[in-house]
């Protein structure tokens, strides 16, 4: 019992360490992230505007409309891709809350009518995990037409 006892600490300590390991592996990631985007507007010379989180957008027409915001049930037009130029496809209608989170935060900033690009980091998209024909730890690039708006109570769903 005693030995247990000596060996608590030593495994809490390898813990916590694993844990801020982790995040820094986080935090680095999404520098990188940031950079790459940051390099791919100066490359392609597009001036974009980014959230407190850290996505980057365009408003190219501002649209009408309403905002959706969370539990809204939406449609639009979107063309995925990476910052190579690979193209992927994403479902285009549903409730916010099922896309990923980069496009929860991102499409709120349009309004119904509304057109533009998001340049979403990877932690806001499929992260470490990738997803079907997206790398792990890949930027995302949306280009977004909002069509449809349907705002929802929350107790509804």
């Amino acid at each position: 019992m005693k030995k247990l006892l000596f060996l608590l600490p030593i495994l809490i300590f390898l813990i916590i360490t694993a844990c801020r390991d982790k995040k820094s592996s986080e935090e680095k990631q999404f520098e990188v992230d940031i950079n790459l985007i940051e390099k791919y507007l100066a490359d392609s010379s597009i001036t974009a505007q980014s959230t407190s989180d850290g996505i980057y957008y365009v408003i190219k027409e501002e649209g009408t409309g309403k905002r959706p915001d969370v539990f809204s049930s939406i449609s639009f037009d979107s063309k995925g891709s990476l910052l190579n130029g690979t193209v992927f496809k994403e479902d285009s209608s549903g409730n916010l809350y099922t896309f990923n989170r980069g496009l929860r935060l991102g499409i709120p900033l349009f309004r119904e009518g509304g057109k533009g690009t998001l340049f979403i980091p990877s932690k806001f998209g499929y992260g470490v995990r990738g997803y079907t024909g997206i790398p792990a730890n890949s930027v995302l690039i949306y280009e977004i037409t909002l069509k449809k708006v349907t705002l929802q109570n929350p107790d509804d769903i």
